[in-house]
């Protein structure tokens, strides 16, 4: 392979790298589910995710404040226990409370992200008298996300293998625009390397 060659190589091979790497660490973000809160309903786009650090963008496309409470069940959406028109969140009978986006103003919006196991869920909101007037469904939290994608350099760069971190979005929520920018630092060092290796090579004849 001439020196040219050697380089182009080495050159497909970073930005590979990189694309990669950004992809794989774009799906290791947890899942955002978004939820309309209106009178009297309460509608998620998705009616189960995977579990794993889940974000939840309530907008209250209603009238009056609403909240949304999320709640870990194996009771139906419509029968969990009622005491003076609010659901008994913390009063046992198979209930267990995971968090809530506390109530808000018609027509805003607001988010919230909590660790969700797998498991049956139902989702309300329970300012008195909300649930009883139907704002309640059930969701569903099925087993870990897939596994990630690894990637690494090919033998045509003549550098040595990169293999992905397997990075995930952190705990305070990094966007996927600054994990992909990790990933192309990541490459980029790739190149470097395989450039300088380059460079203390003699030419081919």
């Amino acid at each position: 392979m001439t020196r040219k060659g050697a380089r182009t190589a080495a050159l497909v091979a970073g930005l590979l790298i990189a694309i990669t790497v950004g992809m794989t660490m774009a799906n290791a973000q947890d899942a955002t589910v978004d939820v309309e809160l209106n009178e009297w309903n309460i509608v998620p786009d998705v009616s189960s995710v995977a579990a794993g650090d889940i974000e939840f963008v309530a907008a209250n496309t209603g009238g009056v404040e609403h909240e949304l409470v999320i709640l870990k069940t194996e009771l139906a959406a419509d029968a969990l226990p009622v005491a003076d028109g609010r659901v008994d969140e913390h009063g046992g009978a198979g209930i267990e409370a995971i968090g809530e986006i506390e109530s808000f103003a018609a027509g805003g919006t607001e988010r919230g992200t909590f660790t969700l196991a797998a498991g049956n869920y139902v989702l309300i909101c329970n300012i008195a008298g909300h649930y009883e007037a139907g704002m309640s469904t059930a969701f569903t939290v099925t087993g870990g996300p897939a596994p990630q994608v690894t990637a690494t350099a090919t033998a045509a760069a003549q550098a040595p293998p990169a293999t992905g971190t397997g990075l995930s979005a952190s705990d305070d929520g990094l966007p996927v625009l600054v994990l992909a920018l990790v990933g192309l630092g990541a490459a980029l060092l790739v190149i470097g390397g395989s450039w300088a290796a380059l460079r203390t090579r003699r030419p081919m004849q």
